[in-house]
């Protein structure tokens, strides 16, 4: 038998069928436009924080310069310091030389080099080298010189005579001869007279037991009569003859035997006066002193020559090597004659 339809109204189950309303279809679309401004705010916060990045790591690099520059100004800075500290110092050093502070030469050229390499240093190397050669070397002070010979100083504004030369150690060899120095007299009288004092200081080497005359070391006057100093040797003795204005008319002034100095061997030999005090150093020691000699050079005669070795006129030859020779226009004291002992190199 046929089934009989069913109907739909009898039937439990139940459907809505009514359209869906238009308030219903929107609701995924705003879903969507939710989930693409979140997705674009957390692109655009991406993209911002990249450029915050960005500018903070410029900003550091900007710092970093900055901090750069600042250091290469102060460093600038720092050596152009530097730089005109040591021309300062160079410049004093030049005065201290020219005034033959040694002891300061010394400390301004000690403060010159701890300033490490300067272009001032750079630019006057030969004459920092010459500086520092000078406040090392003999005499350990120059201070009042009037005139000095060193053995690096070679014929410098020597004049030889006769067979004097200079050996292969740098030394005047004076036998046969002498070295006329006739360009500094003037200086040596004014100095000298306007002091009233003097230092007589050589590196000698007497090369005979035999001389007599005396034979003439070093020497400040014109004849065998005439003069206003002489260092000199009879046999191996040093003989000081000085003229003061105590010695009145006698062209020779005093004489003195003041002491014995070794033959064949470079000695140091130092004579000083002051008024009323003569004395006589050999090697740094003291071993002559008198107060014998009195009055001052009021009485010097300004013709006279300056010789190393030998008379002016009359040939009063010394049988030896000189390795240096300084005169000073006041009496150094005991303290600076064992220091220039002791910067001489002889021992």
């Amino acid at each position: 038998m046929a089934e009989k339809p069913r109907n739909i109204q009898e039937d439990e189950t139940k459907f809505d069928l009514r359209p869906v309303s238009s308030k219903q279809t929107v609701r995924p679309r705003k879903t969507w436009y939710s989930v693409f401004l979140i997705a674009l705010v957390a692109v655009l916060l991406i993209v911002l924080s990249q450029h915050i990045s960005k500018l903070q790591g410029e900003q550091k690099n900007l710092r970093q310069q900055i901090q750069a520059v600042a250091a290469e100004m102060r460093e600038l800075q720092e050596k152009i310091q530097i730089e005109a500290r040591a021309r300062e110092l160079f410049a004093q050093a030049e005065t201290l030389a020219v005034e033959g502070k040694k002891l300061e030469l010394k400390l301004s050229l000690d403060k010159l080099q701890e300033l490490g390499q300067t272009d001032t240093l750079t630019a006057h190397h030969k004459q920092v080298e010459e500086l520092i050669r000078r406040a090392e070397g003999w005499p350990a002070t120059e201070e009042d010189i009037v005139f000095i010979w060193r053995r690096e100083d070679g014929v410098a504004n020597l004049k030889p005579r006769g067979r004097a030369h200079i050996d292969e150690n740098g030394n005047l060899a004076c036998t046969g001869g002498g070295f006329l120095v006739d360009s500094v007299n003037t200086l040596l009288f004014k100095r000298c007279t306007a002091s009233h004092e003097l230092t007589i200081e050589t590196l000698m080497q007497s090369e005979s037991s035999a001389q007599s005359g005396p034979s003439r070391t070093i020497t400040f006057s014109t004849d065998g009569s005439s003069r206003n100093f002489t260092l000199g040797m009879d046999g191996d003795s040093i003989i000081v003859r000085l003229k003061t204005s105590i010695t009145g008319t006698a062209t020779n002034g005093h004489e003195l035997t003041v002491g014995k100095v070794p033959i064949n061997s470079m000695s140091h030999v130092v004579v000083t006066y002051s008024s009323g005090l003569l004395r006589y150093y050999l090697n740094g020691e003291k071993l002559f002193e008198t107060e014998k000699v009195q009055g001052d050079f009021s009485n010097w005669e300004p013709t006279h020559h300056f010789l190393l070795g030998d008379e002016y006129a009359t040939p009063r030859d010394w049988i030896g090597r000189l390795g240096g020779v300084a005169i000073y226009d006041r009496a150094l004291n005991p303290e600076e004659v064992m220091m220039n002992f002791e910067a001489s190199g002889v021992r």
